[in-house]
């Protein structure tokens, strides 16, 4: 991989993780012609964005999302990737104990709210009677993550970004006012900031650099159906009060998951439910299938989404123009092109 990131070498900026996140503000800082360099811990991340794949959501209950999710889109359309997007039409499903008023929010911001019947003319195969209502948001789709992953790398090479794949940080020391020094195995480098994009690892990675650990972490496991006949009569299904999401995927598979509730979890101890977590899961997405779902050819994978923590006087003293990147559930591919875009703006005038 051309353009290595050179120890010894001051950088205006370096960013910690290669994934989406840290990409993307790469991308973003040498357009801004800054000296950028990019370190990450493996060969290639290796995350449940990337394995998984990602779906692009337009509606949200939060319209500043929906917002960031348009902006995230054009950016990646700008890429030529547009050709890499599937639509696939996506159904926000809500209880009626659950309404808390966004049915008529969402009609508000140009959304259809269809009712279970009508959504029983158009997708005849499917079970909508456990719903009061969703919200219909046509121009949803995905991407192939591995792709993007790959576009971003050749992006971020061709602005000239320095990048070191296979180097852990170590160490981080302060010397003095917008000057940090970090180390990997056997290499220093410097910079004026730093950027932490390292996801699920960031409270693993701010422990051991002894910083305050202002970033938590929820468990996030993802079960993938290979080749499932099913998949050709399945829209994007996400229901508002259990978290529960399910979808088609570009290999002909069924991508479906529901949150759990683990919180501050140690990357290399994230728990293995099993059966647990399966079964439960696997009840949400029979619920809509008038056919029995099989786990025969069941993969897993297990990560987490991490969530900007809470500041206390007992946290500790933040460096300044050290920064964290953690925006929390679905993010990675979502909206972190804008979401970081709109973050760096409030740094780099």
């Amino acid at each position: 991989m051309s353009g290595l990131c050179a120890p010894g070498e001051h950088y205006d900026v370096l960013v910690i993780g290669a994934g989406i996140v840290g990409l993307c503000a790469a991308f973003h800082l040498a357009q801004r012609k800054l000296r950028v360099g990019l370190l990450e811990q493996r060969q290639a991340p290796d995350n449940a964005t990337l394995s998984s794949g990602a779906g692009i959501r337009f509606y949200d209950p939060h319209p500043e999302i929906s917002a960031w999710v348009e902006d995230s889109h054009a950016f990646y359309s700008r890429l030529d990737l547009g050709a890499g997007f599937r639509a696939c039409p996506s159904y926000y499903g809500i209880s009626s104990r659950d309404a808390q008023g966004l049915p008529a929010e969402a009609e508000q911001r140009g959304f259809r709210v269809l009712s279970p019947a009508q959504l029983q003319t158009r997708w005849p195969g499917l079970d909508w009677r456990a719903m009061d209502c969703v919200i219909e948001d046509p121009r949803a789709g995905f991407r192939d993550s591995q792709h993007v992953w790959r576009l971003l790398i050749e992006h971020c090479n061709r602005l000239g970004v320095r990048m070191g794949f296979g180097s852990p940080v170590r160490r981080w020391a302060e010397c003095g006012v917008g000057h940090h020094h970090l180390w990997t195995d056997g290499a220093r480098y410097s910079a004026q900031h730093v950027i932490l994009a390292t996801g699920y690892w960031t409270p693993t990675l701010l422990a051991q650099l002894g910083l305050p650990k202002l970033v938590r972490n929820r468990t996030v496991t993802i079960h993938y159906m290979e080749k499932s006949p099913l998949a050709y009569d399945l829209p994007f299904l996400v229901e508002h009060e259990s978290g529960f999401h399910a979808r088609p995927t570009a290999s002909g598979g069924i991508l479906f998951g529901i949150p759990q509730a683990d919180w501050d979890v140690d990357p290399d101890h994230l728990p293995d439910r099993g059966r647990q977590q399966v079964d439960a899961a696997v009840r949400h997405l029979q619920g809509y299938l008038r056919v029995p779902v099989s786990t025969a050819r069941l993969i897993t994978v297990r990560s987490a989404d991490a969530y900007p923590g809470e500041t206390s006087p007992g946290t500790g003293r933040w460096p300044p123009s050290f920064h964290l990147l953690a925006f929390g559930q679905g993010a990675a591919f979502k909206y972190a092109p804008a979401r970081t875009l709109s973050y760096l703006d409030t740094i780099f005038k």
